[in-house]
């Protein structure tokens, strides 16, 4: 199983969970906000009352989908997210795929690939 990670700009929520719902299959997604920064400035512009970038931050708002899927799905989840997101442009986005060791649904008990 494998967990994706899908950090975008909050104006793509629409067009990527409508994307993501008409993968066949699909087992379902959390969505949370979240802020950061990558390789870019975090802020553009004069900081106020004299501060410097280590007193003052603003980072951008940004939506945090987690994903996990079985392995055999994880790739085409991906593409899908990369299809509905990649414009070229700075501040798009990151895509993180990692290994999951274990699931186990709450409300039935099921593990791993029957969890999902």
């Amino acid at each position: 199983m494998k967990m994706i990670i899908a950090i975008v700009q909050p104006i793509w929520l629409t067009n990527l969970v409508a994307a993501l719902e008409a993968i066949e299959g699909f087992p379902g997604m959390n969505i949370s906000s979240t802020r950061g920064f990558g390789h870019g400035k975090s802020f553009e512009g004069p900081y106020p009352y004299g501060l410097k970038m280590e007193d003052y931050v603003n980072y951008p708002e940004m939506l945090r989908f987690e994903i996990v899927a079985r392995d055999k799905m994880a790739d085409d989840i991906v593409e899908v997210i990369e299809q509905t997101i990649r414009t070229g442009s700075r501040r798009s986005g990151m895509i993180y795929v990692l290994p999951v060791e274990g699931v186990i649904r709450l409300q039935t008990g099921k593990v791993n690939d029957g969890a999902l």
